[in-house]
């Protein structure tokens, strides 16, 4: 099929679905023409539309200088098709008769990525922030928690017999000690670490709205001046509704289940069949979807409901049970618990980079497939992306990133039990990527660094401890590897099941 074929079956198929789109076809043939360039094999699928409709609000901004009214772009574009959620906001917003006679910009949600330069040199100041932090992140989680580890099946005690059973030796913790075995080369003596920027999603429309309300005797909200919207909570009406929650504080949106639309599996169950109810309803292994049925799913609602993909990877299914799970004894497959929800990710890509957590896992937009109902329960991870950046001085000394490696972390958690016994854990080559961490500010509300970090997979276990985490990630910022003892962590005796 030639272009010229092709933009004519696209936009025939635009206008049945909405026919009104017609008075806007010496905007979108050029559009679609731009858009094939790139995408030859285009189809009118919910992310082409969601593409087109992108595209479309892009160039109202465009043509209207930056100033124009939702209702301006609503009568020039796609109805049908205003899928994202700050989209979802403002149009329920103006099914309230008041908004209509409001025209000032929209209160849009700007995911799109940017990075603003600073010339000056730590412009943040401290990467430790005002205080010293004393949280301490597990494996996995956001925080950079030494690895969680489980001592192997063979030193476990095993359960006696008869009476009072078979008095066993406790079981022996065992350190993991990361070992990369080839050559470090630390070059950079400047890194640019970057800064989000929160509390910049437009809520200056959605507070004058808030100031109008009547509440009648209950409350004058115009007695409150300067007062501004800092969250937003919808729900939907429906069985399997979701809830959506606007952080403008924060700068961040999530979607989640809301929870009285949905079946609960274990109203049932009541304290006289608790044991079998529970048991009934554990979740088989049969019953696991594919990865590729997760993906589909996740895809379509993400299209579905607009959240664009833009600056974010392909999509990979989190997999920490299934470690465990390869690493387990016959006895403990068995008896294994299978997750009730499997999390689809997609990563975070930031001038070309992945963003990684402490713990080790990606960040990016976090996805939940719910296996019973074969249904997304939720989304979350969405946020804003406006960062500044500024230089700090790179770690240089190789010895130092080799320590912080052996213990799994680049925080040091202060003297560990000397009688402890460690095992060897083989690491690969490092990649390049970014640490996302959060550091205390003098209001107790945190301040989000994205910090260049080389990443060492995790390669070869051995058989008699199991680590859930699959990376160490350690910064390249040498502010970082000063003291930052919270006191010792002592290992995990058992992993999630």
């Amino acid at each position: 099929m030639n272009t010229r074929s092709h933009i004519e079956q696209l936009l025939a198929e635009l206008y049945a679905a909405d026919p009104t789109l017609r008075e806007r076809e010496g905007v979108l043939r050029p559009l679609l023409q731009e858009l094939l360039a790139s995408k030859p094999d285009a189809v009118m699928d919910p992310a082409f539309r969601e593409l087109v409709r992108q595209r479309l609000l892009h160039r109202a901004r465009s043509a209207a200088g930056g100033q124009f009214s939702w209702s301006a772009f609503f009568n020039m574009s796609m109805n049908k098709y205003i899928y994202t959620v700050g989209g979802a906001v403002i149009a329920i917003l103006f099914a309230i008769p008041i908004l209509t006679s409001l025209t000032r910009p929209t209160a849009e949600l700007a995911f799109t990525p940017s990075i603003e330069k600073s010339s000056a040199e730590r412009a943040f100041g401290s990467l430790k922030g005002s205080t010293e932090s004393s949280y301490v992140g597990g494996r996995g989680g956001g925080g950079g928690g030494a690895p969680a580890i489980d001592v192997s099946a063979t030193s476990r005690p095993q359960s006696g017999g008869g009476g009072g059973g078979v008095t066993m030796p406790a079981p022996e913790y065992l350190m993991p000690k990361f070992v990369y075995g080839g050559d470090l080369e630390l070059t950079d003596a400047k890194v640019t670490v970057l800064r989000r920027t929160k509390g910049n999603l437009s809520q200056g429309a959605l507070s004058r709205l808030v100031g109008s309300f009547d509440l009648g005797s209950m409350l004058n909200l115009k007695s409150f001046p300067g007062m501004s919207v800092w969250s937003v909570s919808l729900a939907q009406d429906r069985e399997y509704g979701y809830s959506v929650f606007v952080d403008f504080a924060e700068g961040g949106v999530s979607v989640m289940q809301n929870w009285q639309k949905w079946p609960n599996p274990y109203a049932a169950c009541s304290a006289t069949n608790a044991p079998n109810c529970y048991e009934n309803l554990r979740i088989r292994q049969e019953q696991l979807p594919s990865d590729g049925e997760v993906i589909a799913a996740a895809d379509v609602f993400l299209a579905e409901h607009g959240i664009s993909r833009d600056g974010y990877g392909a999509p990979e299914i989190m997999k920490d049970w299934a470690i465990a799970y390869e690493r387990a004894s016959s006895t403990e497959r068995a008896n294994w618990y299978y997750p009730e929800q499997v999390m689809a990710v997609y990563p975070m890509v930031i001038d070309g980079l992945p963003v990684y957590e402490e713990g080790g896992q990606k960040a990016g937009i976090m996805v939940a497939y719910d296996v019973r109902a074969k249904r997304i329960t939720s989304v979350t991870g969405l946020m804003t992306r406006q960062y500044e950046s500024s230089s700090y001085e790179g770690q240089t000394d190789v010895a130092a990133v080799r320590a912080a490696l052996a213990r799994g972390s680049w925080r040091d958690y202060g003297q560990m039990d000397p009688n402890l016994r460690s095992a060897e854990v083989a690491v690969g080559a490092p990649q390049r990527g970014w640490m996302r961490t959060t550091i205390p500010d003098s209001i107790g509300m945190g301040t989000e660094l994205l910090v260049p970090a080389l990443v060492f997979p995790i390669e070869q276990v051995p058989s008699n401890i199991s680590i859930w985490q699959q990376s160490i990630v350690l910064p390249l910022a040498r502010e970082l590897y000063t003291s930052q003892s919270n006191g010792p962590v002592m290992p995990l005796i058992d992993g999630p099941r």
